[in-house]
């Protein structure tokens, strides 16, 4: 088990287990455009989450953040359609990783 904090939609902290969740897609956070970001899919919340990383060049200690993200935030930055969502969910082991 590779146990991981997160923030809640309703700002609370959740737990996800990094070995359970699904690798959904990979690229720049549309929360913080200069950040990578990986999105995760936990099966068993049935949640998306996104790990955000700050570039290498302005770090300068500055935390991961892991956060719990919606659907049309996906869509919107991440290029996945509601049939990928809905795929994703269904069978989650059938998904195909995304690098953008």
């Amino acid at each position: 088990m590779m146990p991981c904090k997160y923030t809640t939609k309703t700002g609370e902290i959740g737990h996800v287990d990094l070995d359970a969740v699904i690798d959904v897609a990979r690229g720049p956070s549309g929360q913080k455009s200069t950040w990578n970001a990986l999105v995760l899919y936990d099966p068993a919340a049935k949640i998306f989450i996104e790990t955000r990383d700050s570039p290498i060049d302005c770090a300068h200690g500055t935390q991961s953040e892991t956060v719990e993200v919606d659907e049309s935030y996906l869509r919107a930055h991440f290029d996945l359609t509601a049939s990928d969502l809905i795929g994703i969910k269904r069978h989650p082991e059938l998904w195909m990783f995304r690098d953008a």
